[in-house]
């Protein structure tokens, strides 16, 4: 039997059922100030000893992770005491302000309680609403018309971030018996999405598998192998031979001088063109002084051996002059996939790892020229390198195309999830009725 709906006159909510109301957030907390509070700002904190311990401070990393067993700084309980108004307690639902914004998380009841930073908003809910369900109806990444409320409500920028106010005016269908409901469900469609998120890092593992064996071993099972383990690539066909890097690649440093370049970004998905307009990432104030990169040549992040990477441009444009830029000497001997592929195998399998020096822990790992230029590749005959390189284009490919099914197939999951809690939490369907069942 279908329910009687009514108009929420809330534009995002729409219909309804007849007996639920839509109500603000200022109506579902606590009274008074605390009922909604920003994080100190520096006048609040002016003067206090940070760090002094050994109440945490919690910020957007906690909410962010849903981790509040960490915390990078700390404040004594003197000034927690003092703080009053800023105080975090399990139960207490936590915002994101800045950044990613939206995200939103209920501080676990076994949580040390703390202090929140400028970058959290705090609601304390009163009875009229239970948390999971205020979760479930307000955070972005469940239900995201939620964001677009805030939006508008914002006039359409929070660039500068949330305010108590803003989030007091969104309002919310309050809820009936779904709950229960909307974990059954969302549960299992977790599971889903981590049953294709495990297929694809299986993908990903046999890709670096297959990379590594031919880029080292090449494709005859039945070649005779060196008894020479250099530089921990194992034995090799005894018909290749170990070039050092000096003998096949030239580095180069070519400062453009002027702006106007496209500028590239070394990314694990490629070197691609950075959207410098949209004010992600790092931005630099003068790019004349970047480096001048051309398709065909190599760039490598050797700056960071944990995450950076390497491979072939596309494109002509201009790279961070603290990057590695570097071209092949001699094409008609050498392919240019082969070593791509080998370059990349020394990245994820970490041999390059081994020949860094800097401060692994800030992210500073660096393969040195010295390190680079003398480390002994090595180099099958040509036909066997291009014969390497096919093949591996081929089991990419194939890999590339079942990620990809696997990542809108995850997609579409994850929007069906989002659909079902909206109409959950508006009443579009009536989870009682399977409850009753």
């Amino acid at each position: 039997m279908s329910r009687k709906m009514k108009d929420s006159c809330v534009p995002w909510v729409g219909d309804i059922p007849e007996k639920w109301s839509a109500q603000s957030v200022k109506n579902l907390v606590e009274p008074g100030k605390n009922g909604i509070k920003i994080g100190p700002f520096g006048s609040a904190l002016k003067g206090k000893t940070l760090d002094a311990g050994p109440v945490k401070i919690y910020n957007q990393a906690n909410l962010i992770s849903e981790d509040f067993d960490v915390s990078r700084h700390f404040v004594s309980e003197e000034t927690f005491k003092e703080l009053s108004a800023y105080q975090v307690f399990p139960g207490d639902i936590l915002f994101s302000m800045m950044g990613t914004i939206g995200k939103c998380c209920q501080m676990p009841a076994n949580k040390q309680v703390g202090i929140m930073d400028s970058h959290l908003l705090k609601a304390r809910l009163n009875s009229k609403i239970l948390p999971e369900f205020f979760i479930y109806a307000f955070d972005k990444d469940r239900n995201p018309s939620t964001f677009d409320q805030l939006m508008l409500l914002s006039k359409g920028s929070i660039m500068n971030g949330l305010n108590s106010e803003i989030v007091r005016k969104v309002k919310i269908a309050v809820q009936h018996a779904i709950v229960s409901y909307l974990d059954s469900h969302c549960a299992t469609i977790d599971s889903a999405i981590s049953k294709h998120q495990q297929i694809i890092e299986k993908l990903e593992e046999y890709r670096k598998a297959v990379i590594t064996q031919a880029v080292t071993k090449g494709l005859n099972p039945n070649a005779k192998m060196d008894d020479d383990h250099h530089e921990g690539l194992g034995a090799i066909p005894t018909h290749w031979k170990y070039e050092r890097i000096k003998y096949l690649f030239t580095i180069r440093k070519r400062i453009a001088g002027e702006e106007g370049y496209t500028v590239l970004s070394i990314t694990q998905h490629g070197i691609v063109p950075k959207d410098i307009d949209s004010n992600k990432g790092q931005i630099a104030a003068d790019y004349s002084d970047y480096q001048l990169v051309y398709a065909g040549d190599f760039a490598m992040n050797h700056m960071d051996l944990l995450t950076g990477w390497v491979d072939i441009s596309n494109y002509d444009g201009v790279t961070s002059p603290d990057y590695r830029v570097f071209t092949i000497n001699d094409e008609t001997r050498n392919d240019k996939r082969y070593f791509k592929y080998l370059l990349q195998m020394c990245y994820f399998n970490r041999i390059f790892y081994r020949l860094g020096a800097g401060i692994s822990g800030m992210g500073r790992w660096r393969l040195q020229a010295p390190a680079f230029n003398n480390f002994k590749f090595p180099v099958p005959p040509l036909a066997e390198q291009a014969e390497i390189a096919n093949y591996i284009d081929h089991v990419s490919e194939t890999i590339d195309t079942a990620v990809s099914q696997h990542n809108q197939l995850i997609s579409k999951l994850q929007e069906y999830k989002q659909s079902l809690i909206y109409n959950a939490v508006t009443g579009k369907i009536d989870c009682t009725v399977e409850a009753k069942a």
